[in-house]
């Protein structure tokens, strides 16, 4: 991959949503999926994709109409974004990171998942 990376990021409210969005963006476009990782604000989840502009836009839209759709409490999405030229260095630091859920970086840490019961009990 060159030195600059097309990324969307969706933050979701709730897990429902967060798994809706990744599979809709998934389903949506050739995209691939980098992870995901708690915001820190309760029931927050954030969905890294990357890949072509134009598919990380498609995807994105199709994760913002299909967790709407969902019912329920913790549903929808609070924003969402596309990064069409992010250099490698932001995109190491703040994307491909240790907080990012299931990526070498977060494995190789040993660092647990941080969700909603973990910010309650500090």
């Amino acid at each position: 991959m060159s030195n600059r990376y097309c990324v969307g990021v969706i933050e979701a409210i709730g897990m429902s949503s967060a798994l809706e969005a990744a599979d809709t963006m998934l389903k949506a476009a050739n995209v691939k999926l980098i992870g995901y990782e708690y915001s820190g604000t309760l029931g927050r989840i954030v969905v890294k994709i990357e890949g072509p502009v134009s598919a990380v836009k498609t995807a994105i839209a199709a994760a913002e109409a299909a967790t709407e759709q969902i019912e329920g409490t913790l549903t929808g999405y609070e924003s969402a974004s596309v990064y069409p030229a992010m250099e490698k260095i932001v995109y190491d630091e703040l994307i491909d990171n240790a907080e990012t859920v299931s990526t070498d970086k977060q494995i190789a840490s040993g660092k647990r998942p941080q969700g909603y019961r973990d910010y309650k009990n500090k």
